[in-house]
């Protein structure tokens, strides 16, 4: 089971590397967007754009889950007696993935934090508010071009 263990932490990290990275990069107006390498995936526009927002974010959820999984592959899940120290690391990297977690929903749906979201998109909207827009524009035009309704 530790083997299991060593490997989702290396997946982990790798990907905490690269949110992280891209994440920076983003945050400088340099660099590849996350979204550019999910462009054929089941997301929409807007949902795709809060993963740009949010990358550095994911990228420190992605380390949490490193420690995360790191601390179960050298010392094991903790058990009744465990050390303190060994606990703490557990309930630190938890507290930590929930944090993010939430943060990074509230930059997806809402655009906030602002001091999280890099500075040229944070007069973008949230995904909530961006999918409402391309709604109120969208339906009009369409209802232009559909025929009237017989009764």
């Amino acid at each position: 089971m530790t083997a299991a263990y060593y490997v989702a932490a290396t997946i982990t990290a790798l990907c905490a590397v690269w949110f992280l990275r891209s994440g920076i990069q983003q945050w400088h107006g340099k660099g590849r967007p996350v979204s550019a390498w999910l462009q054929n995936g089941l997301m929409d526009d807007q949902t795709r754009a809060s993963y740009d927002r949010g990358s550095v974010v994911l990228g420190v959820m992605s380390a949490c889950f490193t420690v995360l999984l790191g601390g179960a592959a050298v010392a094991g899940l903790p058990r009744h007696g465990a050390p303190v120290a060994e606990i703490a690391v557990f309930v630190v990297a938890i507290a930590g993935i929930l944090i993010t977690a939430s943060a990074f929903l509230s930059i997806m749906w809402f655009n906030q934090p602002k001091f999280l979201v890099p500075p040229h998109v944070r007069c973008e909207p949230g995904s909530l508010a961006g999918r409402r827009q391309a709604e109120h524009h969208g339906k009009p035009q369409e209802r232009r071009t559909q025929k009237p309704r017989r009764r």
